[in-house]
């Protein structure tokens, strides 16, 4: 028979504690919501996606699922064009709630959550722009063609600073410049 204090908690420290706030029925009654709201959740996660909204204006772009998003879409975000490059696997605590295909797109250094049902607006998908870094990602410097010799970062990849923790997007280390530059594959600068 285990002992509990008059308020339903198992000690007198932890009474104290919830500084007799909650008793063991309050309690009781949030954990029952707490699972009535996980199986709705399931319910809707099993019935599958809302019917796509109308298009409306095209400058907003038009509605897609999250499943249907591929490299090479645009996606229209607060007024914002990001075109996809890649997806990378989603690592946040949300698969639950989004679904187990959710991944992360990415625009250059944007990011955005991808849950399978989730409506995301795109541009059209004849009228959109060939897929492209976005402005100031870095990816549009000359110096890319060769590797650096300081952060040993390979062609076709951006220098990084602090130990390789973050990317330059605005230039290169001067060591690349050198090396591109005595390559012939660039001017003076």
């Amino acid at each position: 028979m285990s002992r509990t204090t008059p308020g339903g908690f198992t000690s007198t420290a932890q009474a104290d504690w919830y500084g007799g706030q909650f008793t063991k029925e309050q309690s009781e009654a949030s954990h029952r919501q707490r699972r009535e709201r996980k199986a709705k959740a399931a319910a809707d996660a099993a019935r599958g996606p809302a019917p796509l909204p109308e298009t409306g204006d095209p400058a907003w772009g038009v509605p897609v699922y999250g499943k249907d998003l591929a490299v090479g879409d645009t996606i229209v975000y607060l007024g914002q064009h990001y075109p996809v490059d890649r997806f990378e696997p989603y690592r946040g605590s949300l698969r639950g709630a989004l679904g187990a295909e959710t991944r992360t797109a990415c625009s250059g250094d944007w990011e955005m959550t991808i849950g399978p049902n989730a409506v995301i607006r795109i541009l059209p998908r004849e009228e959109a722009e060939q897929p492209m870094p976005s402005a100031g990602s870095g990816r549009e410097l000359p110096q890319l063609a060769v590797g650096c010799p300081t952060c040993q970062a390979e062609p076709g990849d951006l220098c990084t600073s602090h130990s390789g923790t973050r990317p330059r997007r605005n230039d290169t280390h001067q060591t690349r410049t050198a090396a591109w530059a005595k390559s012939g594959k660039g001017g003076d600068r």
